[in-house]
């Protein structure tokens, strides 16, 4: 049996560019690593705990999301899931699940949401 995982965060859906916007930093190079708001003097208190639900729920898609997509369907995996690795933010895991019901109906009932994510990996 063939299954993909998809990654949310950075593949499908854009957090960097929501999580700028919404504490209204500067735009970063698109190197930028998943500590950017070290450079800004932000605290992972301070950069994490205002990210709730809603700021989940309304983050934008990737602009290659539709690309990444048809890309991994085409391949013709047994199954496709999503999977993602939430924040302990309360209101991150519900927020993502409303994100995918909006964006990827199809996906709704195929989101994993863990903190293991190297659990779902293998060779190849």
């Amino acid at each position: 049996m063939s299954v993909c995982f998809i990654d949310l965060d950075g593949v499908l859906v854009d957090f960097v560019g929501g999580a700028i916007e919404h504490h209204q930093l500067p735009m970063l190079a698109a190197d930028a690593d998943w500590s950017f708001w070290q450079r800004f003097e932000l605290s992972d208190v301070d950069f994490w705990n205002p990210l709730g639900e809603e700021f989940w729920a309304g983050l934008k898609p990737t602009e290659d999301m539709q690309q990444i997509l048809a890309a991994v369907l085409s391949h013709k995996y047994s199954d496709a899931f999503l999977l993602s690795s939430p924040c302990l933010t309360f209101g991150c895991a519900t927020g993502k699940a409303r994100w995918v019901e909006k964006h990827l109906p199809a996906f709704a009932r195929r989101l994993l949401l863990t903190d293991r994510k190297e659990l779902f990996a293998s060779p190849g």
